[in-house]
């Protein structure tokens, strides 16, 4: 169960890291344009919507890969202070918890989408792309969330049946804190 959890979450962090560079390099190109065009008197209204449109993007995107490489949500003083299987425990709750508000939060973010979907307010004036496009990234990025959360707690829950909690990250070591 553990290596199809890791290979569905492998997946998963995999098409958000695909995101989360395209993103970037959209942002990266686009502002690129801007400073090479306004020298030249040329107008690009189109590149801060896009940059901002790319940015939230961008965020969700690592927000989710936060969430599976369990750096999102953490009790780091209660982890601290105990072992492998209460930090399991603590983890499984924690991310349970995480998966149920993500869920909740993916349910109303499609609400608000399909709300906004029957009007066709463009992004920006320069950017015409509608609205709710944009918008569709809420729901998506917590319906990420949602996914690694569960994977985690999946995790968690049979590393504690089996008594192999090697998918712990270590809580003082640097790489637990981002430090590589």
């Amino acid at each position: 169960m553990k290596r199809a959890l890791l290979g569905v979450a492998a997946v998963f962090t995999t098409i958000e890291k695909i995101i989360l560079l395209a993103s970037l390099a959209g942002m990266l190109v686009s502002v690129a344009i801007a400073i090479v065009a306004r020298p030249l008197a040329i107008d690009v209204p189109w590149v801060t919507p896009m940059v901002l449109a790319l940015m939230i993007v961008a965020t969700f995107s690592g927000a989710a890969l936060a969430t599976a490489t369990r750096r999102h949500i953490t009790m780091d003083l209660l982890t601290k202070a105990l072992g492998p299987r209460g930090r399991a425990i603590i983890s499984a709750l924690v991310s349970l918890l995480g998966g149920c508000v993500a869920t909740w939060l993916t349910a109303a973010g499609m609400i608000w989408v399909k709300g906004n979907m029957e009007f066709e307010d463009p992004i920006s004036l320069a950017l015409k792309l509608p609205d709710w496009w944009l918008q569709a990234v809420v729901p998506t990025g917590f319906f990420l969330f949602a996914v690694h959360f569960f994977i985690n707690a999946l995790l968690d829950i049979n590393g504690l049946i089996s008594g192999d909690l090697s998918h712990l990250p270590d809580p003082n070591s640097a790489a637990a804190h981002g430090v590589h």
